[in-house]
């Protein structure tokens, strides 16, 4: 602030003087968040194209995994009939995908506390 600018600061009344501060206020938060987002935009480009990739990657592998699936049914179809090797497969299945599941969540939980604590 200049000399002229607090001497015309020291004239204004008190009330003028809040109402400048909070539109001051105001206009530095503004300020802030579109400082934010120009920066943040190159990552956020970025990450939207790794997000497309690990989506198209998902499909693919469930694909894959359908297609694993009834190879192994029709597989074991030859040796137990084609209703047991459906429920044998499924079982299977429906026993490995929680276990998956369960351990995803606990190291992903373990993560998420370590990076917690690192915060200050």
């Amino acid at each position: 602030m200049t000399n002229d600018h607090l001497a015309a600061a020291e004239r204004m009344p008190l009330p003028d003087l809040a109402r400048q501060l909070a539109y001051d206020a105001l206009a530095l938060v503004r300020a802030e968040a579109v400082l934010a987002r120009a920066r943040a935009a190159p990552q956020v480009a970025a990450a939207k194209i790794a997000l497309v990739l690990i989506g198209a990657a998902a499909v693919l592998a469930l694909l894959a995994s359908i297609g694993l699936t009834v190879g192994l049914v029709m597989a074991l179809a030859t040796l137990v009939g084609p209703g047991f090797a459906g429920l044998i497969v499924g079982a299977v299945g429906f026993l490995v995908a929680p276990l998956m599941g369960w351990l995803g969540f606990r190291q992903l939980a373990a993560l998420l506390k370590a990076v917690l604590e690192k915060l200050p």
